[in-house]
């Protein structure tokens, strides 16, 4: 598998700190190997970690493989010759409130699902984290399981004034979006 994502050996693993790792392992020829090998990787480990599943190397290489085809058919040549960096980052709040941060979790969509979340100071100090198991269901699901968690626990904690963030646009729209009773 670490022949496949461009490399010779494992010593890579062990010389270079993570970020070099990354930026060496997205200058390979084709860093769309090295994503679609990091993400099933990922995968595989957190399959073995909450369902005790092990995914053995032929059928991660599969997966990786069957990813990777996914991931050219998806983005089309024009995007993979010239893929564009977008960076995220937090930035601390100048308005006085309580952030609640949300994600979810699902290995599959339907799958075995989960979600957290953590509150903090607008000034980045940590109040309480939170996180919930829900069995087989799907990303929108626990979004949603996560932003009600997180306000429900926010307003039992005595905070009121509170901003959250979440990575779903869907379940965004779907939380303002009027009642049609």
């Amino acid at each position: 598998m670490v022949r496949s994502l461009g490399y010779n050996g494992v010593a890579f693993f062990q010389k270079l700190n993570t970020h070099s790792w990354l930026k060496r392992s997205l200058h390979l020829s084709d860093p769309l190997i090295f994503v679609a090998g990091i993400w099933c990787i990922w995968k595989s480990r957190n399959a073995m970690c909450l369902g005790n599943e092990h995914v053995s190397y032929h059928p991660l290489r599969h997966n990786v493989g069957s990813y990777l085809s996914s991931l050219s058919t998806s983005l089309g040549e024009g995007l993979v010759s010239h893929p564009q960096q977008r960076w995220t980052s937090w930035h601390p709040s100048r308005m006085q409130a309580t952030i609640l941060n949300i994600d979810d979790s699902s290995f599959g969509n339907p799958g075995r699902s989960g979600f957290g979340g953590v509150l903090r100071t607008s000034d980045e100090t940590w109040l309480c984290g939170f996180l919930g198991f829900f069995g087989i269901s799907n990303n929108l699901h626990m979004e949603l399981l996560a932003i009600m968690h997180g306000l429900k626990l926010t307003w039992e904690k005595g905070y009121r004034n509170v901003i959250c963030y979440s990575d779903s646009l869907h379940a965004i729209n779907l939380i303002q979006a009027p009642l049609n009773v």
